[in-house]
C-alpha cells in the first residue's frame, strides 16, 4: 500500500537466521520500519526462533527500525506482574504497547497505573500504550473474541447485547 504500518512479528516460528532474513526484507524491501515483536506464549516451550530478548537486540540494532509490544492487561489481573514484563520490554528497546482488545476497563487502568508506579520509583519515562477496542454486535464475534484470551466481564457482554434489543424495539415498534 505503500503506508505506514505497524507490522505484527511472532519470533520465535522460525529460525534466527530466518528471523533476520524477515527483517531484512520487511525494511529493505516493503520499507516497514516500524514493528511490533511478540513472544512465546510461555517460555516452558521450545522454540525455533529467537526469544523476544534476542529478536529486539536484533531489530534495535537494524537501523532506522523502532519495535513495540502487546500488552495484556487480563494477565495483569491474572499474575499481577504485566507492568514488570512492559519494563522488561522497554528494557530491551520497545518504544511502545499496544494492547489486547479492552473490554474490561478495571483491569485495563490497574495495569497502566502499576506501571506509572513502576516508572516513577524506577525514574524512567513511560512507554505510549495504545488501547485496542474492537466493535462487537454479534455473539459469533463475542465467541471469537472470548477465544483469543480477552475477558469480556459478564456485564459488558450484557451491556452489548441489551443494546441490540433496545434497537430491536424501537425498530419494531416504529415500523
Amino acid at each position: 500500500s505503500g503506508k505506514q504500518c505497524v507490522i505484527y512479528k511472532s519470533v520465535v516460528e522460525h529460525s534466527v537466521g530466518s528471523f533476520d532474513q524477515w527483517l531484512e526484507e520487511c525494511t529493505s524491501t516493503h520499507n516497514h520500519h516500524a514493528l511490533n515483536l511478540v513472544g512465546a506464549a510461555t517460555s516452558k516451550v521450545g522454540h525455533p526462533g529467537p526469544t523476544l530478548a534476542d529478536a529486539a537486540g536484533r531489530v534495535v540494532s537494524h537501523p532506522g527500525c523502532d519495535f513495540g509490544c502487546v500488552t495484556i492487561a487480563e494477565r495483569h489481573v491474572k499474575k499481577g506482574n504485566e507492568h514488570q514484563n512492559i519494563m522488561r520490554k522497554q528494557k530491551l528497546g520497545a518504544q511502545w504497547f499496544i494492547s489486547q482488545a479492552v473490554y474490561d476497563g478495571a483491569a485495563t487502568c490497574k495495569l497502566i497505573t502499576d506501571y506509572g508506579d513502576l516508572c516513577k520509583a524506577e525514574g524512567v519515562q513511560p512507554k505510549k500504550i495504545v488501547l485496542t477496542f474492537a466493535p462487537c454486535g454479534r455473539k459469533k464475534t463475542l465467541t471469537f473474541i472470548k477465544w483469543l484470551g480477552v475477558k469480556v466481564p459478564e456485564e459488558v457482554e450484557e451491556r452489548i447485547f441489551s443494546v441490540d434489543k433496545e434497537k430491536t424495539t424501537c425498530t419494531d415498534e416504529s415500523a
